[in-house]
């Protein structure tokens, strides 16, 4: 019982990191905007088709996962996200505008470590 709840927060908050990924590279490429995001390992033009490409594959491993295909793919796609969210806080030279931001990026990635614990519970059914 508390592994599927694990699963389905897991389904739930990977959808959405997913969808954010697409729509924000979409929003950037249909209005020609170069975004800025010094998280991220990339940057211009070249970040949003990074984060539709990402966004793509994220809905895509979700879907398979949520209908028994290929779960395991989703326990991978976890691990991409966990890396990008920890380089994201720790890059050199990025900086947070006092401790509640910080608190927060840590909160956010605290959070997603439980849902990797819903991927992982995928992965082994």
């Amino acid at each position: 019982m508390i592994a599927a709840i694990f699963r389905y927060l897991s389904y739930a908050f990977n959808l959405a990191i997913a969808g954010a990924m697409l729509a924000l590279g979409l929003i950037s490429k249909l209005s020609s905007l170069d975004l800025k995001l010094d998280m991220l390992p990339w940057s211009g033009h070249e970040l949003s088709s990074w984060l539709v490409g990402l966004g793509l594959v994220g809905l895509i491993v979700v879907g398979l996962s949520m209908f028994g295909i290929l779960r395991w793919l989703l326990l991978l796609w976890s691990v991409l996200i966990v890396v990008l969210w920890v380089r994201a806080i720790y890059t050199p030279g990025w900086t947070f505008d006092g401790q509640d931001p910080f608190n927060m990026a840590l909160q956010g990635l605290a959070a997603y470590l439980v849902t990797f614990i819903g991927a992982i519970s995928a992965a082994r059914q």
